[in-house]
């Protein structure tokens, strides 16, 4: 066993986030069997959004548990098997991570482990980033109402997408999940009625006393607790004032909610500006706004760059109270001359509201001319112009400078270069997100394919290099479905169908095992390419079998099937999907494809007749 001092300095690089693939993974380290630390490294690269890292460790680690039978904890104290954690977070990780959002993974994976504590995590990780409709063709939040009727949390987030979604939905039409979600929500208020945090806190602080602990009587119910509950009520009644006078209506109650909320927490900067809000903007009382947030309240924040920025921006965007406007403008500027952030935020607030003479003072000409060094400035002052199409003689060549002596990242320059061609500067473009850059990404699939994609299909320029990034990220080896169904895309679109086949064809199928997701997809690329037929209808007759009740498997085989000019086989598979879609949209669609079998069938029993 090595010296403690090397030990030490191991676990030092681990918590600082340095060599922790090494020291967890590595020759002297039970990391690489341990499927509770890879579950943590593969945490940590989900945190960093890299994901193909992040799902080869979770995989790992729930191989190294198949009868679930090793134990972790989590934050909270509960003990979970180490199979269910990995497998909750590969799920978790297709949307949390860049790249294409899949939720059906943690639907799967709902199914896979239906009495797992984590269950209920991927509900709300479901209803966090995407809302189901019955477009969607999914059961989503049915079945999480079946299992968790009472669950505040999962209640308002369903509650917060419903109300969100209502605004688009056109007059007439309902929304299908708004009964489910009012069921759901009446359920959570009766079950908050029935809990009283200030009761519960008061009872814990009591059976602390009896054990002899005041001090953590305290900190149960004592200072701490207080001012929790004043920002808790703070927050109910500003948000309660919000709510009705946007809706211009219990105005006189809404009004006496924002006194109470201000007689609570009269020094809180945020509670202001959104009180001056209400004033100015909902009840157009524009001396109670500047009461609660006008020129005296500015004399008390002049020593706070985020206050007076605030004061600032809220009154410059409505072209108010100026005079005192731009006085907190000069305070701030005063004391931080040198703040990019306050320079660009500042002159975007000005840029809107007009005020363009003050935006070019605050961040134009004068203030880059000492900083042309400064690459950092140079390229936010390149990017701000640009986009406002203003000060071009200046800004490209700042822009073009600042990322050719510093890259960023792929996605900056493509925005950047984008910006570019936009306003016919192709060649500047060029220097930036051109052949000179292909060798900071020549190992990121994804970066590749966005730079062949961009010349080839945007600026339509540059092509040599595209298809050179193409062929380099064709032969990567750590390329996943997606990378390979983009590239592929690329090819198939420039007539070289042969590389789209190598790149995403049947040699790939061969390794998608009885994904039927990744089998659906790649059996629709090639049957709207209208190539590789065979190995289409191959996919998409495993899909059907590895998901019987997927109605967009037995979707894809009919129109295979019928691709195929095997009608009979294409009619079963279309009257699957048409029994098991959820989706209007996607019946019609079946519906109509099963009227076209028909008719074809048709003909050829006429032609049969006739014949005879």
């Amino acid at each position: 066993m090595g010296p403690p001092e090397k030990f030490h300095q191991k676990i030092l690089k681990v918590l600082s986030g340095t060599d922790t693939i090494a020291a967890l993974t590595g020759p002297q380290s039970q990391g690489g069997r341990n499927p509770e630390a890879l579950i943590k490294l593969g945490i940590k690269y989900q945190e960093r959004q890299d994901r193909d890292k992040a799902l080869e460790l979770f995989q790992r680690a729930a191989s190294l548990d198949p009868g679930k039978k090793i134990m972790m904890r989590r934050e909270n104290g509960e003990r979970v098997s180490c199979a269910e954690m990995a497998d909750y977070q590969y799920a978790r990780t297709f949307m949390v991570t860049f790249g294409v959002m899949d939720h059906r993974r943690l639907l799967e994976f709902v199914d896979k482990h239906p009495s797992s504590p984590l269950v209920r995590d991927a509900y709300l990780d479901l209803t966090r980033g995407v809302y189901f409709t019955e477009e969607d063709g999914v059961d989503v939040y049915g079945r999480m109402a079946s299992r968790f009727p009472y669950d505040v949390a999962l209640a308002n987030r369903l509650a917060d997408h419903v109300a969100y979604y209502s605004r688009s939905v056109k007059q007439g039409e309902s929304d299908a999940n708004l009964g489910l979600s009012l069921m759901l929500s009446e359920n959570a208020l009766r079950e908050a009625e029935n809990v009283s945090l200030a009761q519960t806190a008061q009872n814990l602080a009591k059976l602390q006393i009896v054990k002899g602990s005041m001090d953590k009587a305290e900190e149960s119910y004592g200072r701490k607790f207080l001012s929790e509950q004043i920002k808790t009520w703070t927050e109910n009644l500003i948000g309660y004032a919000e709510f009705w006078l946007e809706r211009k209506q219990n105005t006189e109650d809404a009004e006496s909610a924002v006194r109470l909320a201000f007689s609570l927490s009269p020094a809180d900067p945020g509670l202001r500006r959104r009180a001056a809000f209400l004033y100015h903007v909902r009840l157009t009382n524009m001396d109670k706004a500047l009461d609660v947030f006008g020129p005296e309240y500015l004399k008390t924040i002049l020593d706070s760059p985020k206050d007076l920025y605030s004061y600032f921006s809220f009154w410059a965007q409505w072209k108010k109270n100026e005079a005192s406007a731009f006085e907190a403008l000069e305070a701030l500027l005063k004391q931080k001359p040198d703040s990019l952030y306050y320079r660009v935020s500042a002159a975007s607030v000005l840029w809107r509201a007009e005020y363009r003479d003050r935006a070019l003072a605050v961040f134009g000409p004068d203030f880059i001319a000492g900083r042309q060094e400064d690459m950092n400035a140079l390229y936010e002052y390149g990017m701000f112009w640009l986009q406002r199409d203003s000060l071009l003689d200046q800004a490209v060549p700042a822009l073009v400078k600042s990322l050719r002596a510093v890259p960023k990242t792929y996605m900056t320059h493509y925005q950047a270069a984008k910006l570019l061609v936009k306003n016919n500067r192709l060649g500047d473009a060029t220097a930036i997100f051109g052949p000179e850059y292909l060798i900071h990404i020549r190992n990121d699939a994804s970066a590749l394919s966005m730079y062949s994609q961009f010349w080839l299909t945007e600026a339509k320029s540059n092509k040599d290099s595209a298809f050179e990034a193409l062929e380099t990220a064709a032969q990567l080896k750590s390329l996943n479905e997606w990378d390979r169904m983009s590239i592929a895309r690329q090819f198939f679109d420039s007539g070289k169908t042969d590389r789209a086949e190598a790149v995403y064809g049947a040699e790939f199928l061969k390794t998608i095992g009885s994904d039927a997701e990744a089998l659906i997809r790649y059996a629709s690329f090639w049957k709207y390419g209208n190539r590789n037929l065979n190995s289409a209808l191959d996919a998409a007759q495993r899909a059907s079998r590895a998901a019987p009740g997927n109605a967009k498997a037995w979707g894809i085989l009919a129109e295979l099937y019928m691709a195929n000019a095997d009608l009979a086989q294409s009619l079963q598979a279309v009257d699957q999907a048409c029994s098991l879609t959820k989706s209007k949209k996607d019946f019609e669609k079946y519906e109509t494809l099963r009227k076209q079998i028909k008719a074809e069938l048709e003909k050829i029993k006429k032609s049969v007749v006739s014949q005879r």
